[in-house]
């Protein structure tokens, strides 16, 4: 027994731990969603493709899943960060014009299916929604950027004959910044998607060789893909980790600035609690004083 009384407990005698629990949230995607073909292929995009195509890639991610799960169902996974996710750009992606109409068009046929089923029962009525949704065309996507990237180049595939519509450059969701600062932050981001993309596709069990030797519309599946050569599939990701690096540093350096400041702050709060602590007792030693003297 100790001097204030209480009786010192042995570790026989103390109170037993509680138990640590951990908390494992479930995957909102469904796994079997995750192993699909076109899937793996528009994540193989998303790491290769150049930087300024990375947002239309990631909204076309979302139109694919919207299209098997339902709408915003992408959009909810992307918040819980089990997708790559448009939330990691500082603007929002503009909507392309030809894209715009099109989104026009299906509403205006929805809406035409919807009166034309007022009579029909719930079920038959999802069904024929089902069927008048049509799935995004990778292939085309693909091809489409393929184009685009040859004709920033300038590279001549049609000689003199007037290029076609479909010929034209794809225009970027998200326009790459002017601003320095900004264009550094939007290259982060680009970064910080295609490693989420890596991390999926390695979940998925291809290798990071495979995404490496991957070309676009080739016919072999993505986990038949070769590792023998070394391909250049990522060097846009490469090129984008540098800016991420920079992103993290500043953050971490701003994460410490702010914890100084606090502190600096907390301290000349006690400084100034002290000296007005001081002031208040030789204030009251004063008065003692006073009054003992009359």
């Amino acid at each position: 027994m100790d001097l204030s009384g209480s009786v010192a407990l042995t570790p026989t005698q103390l109170p037993p731990r509680r138990p640590a629990y951990t908390v494992v949230e479930r995957r909102f995607l469904d796994a079997e969603l995750m192993k699909e073909e076109d899937m793996l292929r528009i994540l193989i995009d998303i790491v290769q493709i150049e930087s300024r195509l990375v947002p239309n890639f990631i909204e076309f991610l979302y139109r694919w899943i919207d299209f098997y799960e339902g709408d915003g169902y992408a959009l909810q996974a992307a918040v819980r960060q089990e997708i790559p996710s448009l939330w990691d750009f500082e603007y929002h992606p503009v909507v392309l014009r030809d894209q715009e109409v099109k989104n026009r068009n299906k509403a205006e046929e929805t809406e035409k299916t919807e009166e034309n089923n007022n009579s029909e029962n719930v079920e038959g009525s999802l069904e024929t929604k089902k069927e008048a949704r049509k799935k995004p065309d990778l292939a085309a996507m693909e091809q489409k950027a393929e184009r685009s990237e040859r004709m920033q180049y300038k590279e001549v595939r049609f000689g003199l004959q007037p290029p076609k519509p479909e010929d034209e450059p794809m225009p970027p969701l998200i326009n790459v910044p002017k601003d320095y600062l900004k264009r550094q932050r939007y290259y982060a981001a680009c970064f910080k998607t295609r490693q989420r993309a890596l991390f999926l596709l390695n979940e998925a069990g291809i290798t990071m060789r495979q995404i490496s030797n991957y070309e676009k519309m080739q016919k072999a599946h993505p986990k038949e893909t070769s590792e023998e050569r070394d391909g250049k599939g990522l060097a846009n990701y490469l090129k984008d980790k540098p800016f991420a690096q920079h992103e993290f540093a500043l953050k971490e350096k701003r994460a410490a600035d702010r914890e100084k400041n606090k502190e600096t702050i907390i301290s000349n709060r006690l400084a100034v609690e002290a000296q007005q602590a001081m002031q208040n007792a030789a204030t009251e030693a004063m008065d003692t004083s006073t009054n003992s003297g009359s």
